[in-house]
């Protein structure tokens, strides 16, 4: 399916490939998250930041591989709204196509 959805939206081959292994590896991170937060989900903030860290976690494990960085990327901003006010530095300077749009200004990125 996301090989589809990457065609249909004309994005190149490599993109296409890195969307695939994102789309199937963007829960990677919830192997850094306590078991309870993943059986209950997080009740208090400092679990809520813990268990909303997992994008991030997941971004680390894929980017110590230099085939897989941009796939990394993908995985860190897959939950961001990036069309919110508030933008990850790091997602605006990204050479992602789906993270950055043409305008040069970042579009959403919940895929996944």
């Amino acid at each position: 399916m996301p090989r589809k959805i990457a065609a249909r939206m004309s994005l190149p081959e490599e993109d296409r490939e890195d969307l695939a292994i994102a789309a199937s590896l963007h829960n990677l991170g919830h192997i850094g998250t306590p078991d309870i937060l993943l059986e209950r989900g997080p009740q208090t903030t400092e679990e809520e930041r813990v268990f909303q860290g997992y994008p991030e976690r997941g971004a680390r494990i894929l980017g110590a591989c230099p085939e897989l960085r941009s796939a990394a990327d993908m995985v860190r901003f897959h939950r961001e709204h990036l069309t919110a006010p508030v933008i990850h530095a790091d997602c605006r300077e990204s050479r992602y196509p789906l993270c950055v749009g043409s305008s040069g200004w970042p579009r959403s990125m919940n895929l996944f």
